[in-house]
């Protein structure tokens, strides 16, 4: 689920267990839905930051139960993300929607900012960590005998 994504565009998707096709029109929010989770599911402050939100949480299922992550923006280009577990939420700089208009020196303190929280050891890093590849991307791990794609 998101709201004001690019200060407009509300959503709440469920995707199925086999497949799921995310159809619409050009500016629908179909980029900005894969971005957002991948934003999530990363974590990347650049692809939270471009997409922009007043919200967005996405909620998965593994080892039997519902793990939450949310992404909400602070005051000051601040954001906080969230998840289920974790004992604190993790704040970082918003990256910056053109980072032409940075100083070097902002430019390099926003980024090792970014590193520190994204690299910790933090209980939300944690989370996120903790869940499989093939479950974000909906895939099976499998090795497939020749006959078996006829």
């Amino acid at each position: 689920m998101a709201t004001r994504v690019h200060g407009y565009l509300d959503f709440d998707i469920e995707f199925n267990d086999d497949l799921t096709f995310l159809v619409g029109i050009n500016g629908s929010g179909k980029t900005s839905v894969l971005r957002l989770m991948q934003g999530l599911l990363c974590p990347s402050p650049k692809m939270l930051s471009q997409v922009g939100c007043r919200s967005a949480e996405i909620i998965c299922e593994h080892e039997g139960r519902e793990i939450s992550i949310e992404v909400r923006p602070l005051d000051e280009g601040r954001i906080e993300l969230r998840a289920s577990g974790a004992d604190r939420p993790l704040a970082f700089r918003a990256w910056p929607q053109s980072e032409r208009y940075l100083s070097e020196r902002d430019r390099d303190s926003a980024r090792l900012s970014w590193s520190r929280a994204l690299d910790s050891d933090h209980p939300v890093i944690r989370v996120i960590r903790s869940l499989p590849t093939p479950m974000v991307l909906g895939l099976e791990r499998r090795v497939f005998e020749e006959d078996e794609y006829h």
